[in-house]
């Protein structure tokens, strides 16, 4: 039996054991479409327009996260989040999404006096 092997973008594979590969991509070999649970789920940051409801969650994703520099990064490098800028420091921490509010600018979300607050 074949160990499962998890393909990289540049066409390379990294085997359990930590090797890497030449990517094969033969049929029925062990690369296949993704299934349905490993899928990126829908995040509101995904989104073109946000609506109120998708500001307040993503708010509510960022207070989590607190004032810590690294957990903000955590949270901006997960697969389903978007994110047009992000900046993440002990001076300044803030985020852009690359959607639009419904009026048409940006949202942007600053971390002020350690709480995170929308920039308008």
């Amino acid at each position: 039996m074949e160990a499962e092997a998890a393909i990289t973008p540049g066409g390379y594979s990294l085997y359990p054991n930590g090797a890497w590969g030449a990517g094969r991509r033969s049929p029925g070999h062990a690369w296949r479409a993704r299934p349905a649970y490993a899928r990126v789920m829908d995040h509101p940051t995904q989104r073109s327009v946000y609506s109120a409801a998708d500001i307040a969650e993503v708010l509510a994703e960022l207070q989590a996260c607190g004032p810590d520099p690294l957990e903000l990064r955590r949270w901006a490098g997960r697969r389903e989040v978007r994110t047009a800028l992000v900046r993440a420091s002990r001076v300044i921490s803030s985020v852009r999404l690359p959607g639009k509010a419904p009026g048409g600018g940006w949202v942007e979300f600053s971390l002020v006096d350690g709480a995170w607050a929308r920039t308008l």
